[in-house]
């Protein structure tokens, strides 16, 4: 129902690291797919040992990625980086792209799967963007009263897609699906281009004056900040 996230490889089998939990959105597809096209499957925290490996993509979420972005860098870099799963900071962006040709930033959730990807390589201008929704999802941000806002506005993230699954079950059930929409739980914003941008959590908000503020917001720049390692 949707593009491949392997077209990179110009036909060439996957070899694959994932460092997603397998029970996760992209943990097994990522472990699926790879095998479904002939791929291989590489278990290893090493990026020397991926790249001798012939690795080719690596999956991972931002803490996860950091954790190998402090290690050296790898003898020879390594295709792609997929990340997932959270926000990022440019820090680590600039640290993926000294150890990969390109990263893949892609946002999604168990209820719909990918949603949207963005591709991108040094001297791209939206790293920051998780791209279009692709062709089978549809994406709106709303505000508190679940009215779509303006493109560039900050607010809830909703979507649905061909593969929304119907219910689930739990107590905050009515919250997270309503009016045949999924609210991912997400904050964040679309370019007037349709581009999904992240910008946090909407548990991680605090009240500030007469606004809410994402901590995000705070802490990237921090992060940032040459002389911090962490915020």
């Amino acid at each position: 129902h949707m593009q491949t996230p392997f077209e990179y490889l110009d036909g060439k089998p996957p070899v694959v690291c994932s460092r997603m939990p397998l029970l996760s959105v992209f943990g097994l597809e990522y472990v699926l797919e790879p095998l479904m096209l002939g791929g291989t499957i590489v278990i290893s925290d090493d990026l020397n040992f991926m790249a001798s490996a012939g690795v080719n993509t690596v999956v991972g979420s931002p803490s996860q990625h950091m954790h190998l972005c402090e290690q050296a860098l790898p003898s020879a870099k390594i295709k792609c980086a997929v990340v997932g799963g959270g926000h990022c900071s440019d820090r680590l962006f600039d640290s993926l792209l000294e150890r990969f040709d390109f990263v893949q930033h892609q946002f999604g959730c168990a209820e719909l799967a990918r949603i949207a990807f963005n591709r991108f390589s040094i001297g791209a201008m939206n790293r920051s963007s998780v791209g279009k929704p692709i062709p089978t999802a549809r994406i709106e941000i709303v505000d508190v009263t679940d009215a779509p806002v303006p493109p560039m506005t900050i607010g809830a993230v909703r979507t649905r897609s061909d593969t929304t699954a119907a219910s689930v079950v739990g107590e905050n059930a009515p919250e997270i699906f309503r009016n045949g929409w999924f609210y991912t739980g997400d904050m964040g914003f679309v370019s007037e281009e349709g581009e999904l941008t992240i910008i946090g959590r909407a548990d991680e908000s605090m009240n500030f004056l007469r606004g809410k503020v994402n901590m995000s917001a705070v802490e990237d720049p921090i992060i940032d900040t040459e002389g911090v390692k962490d915020a």
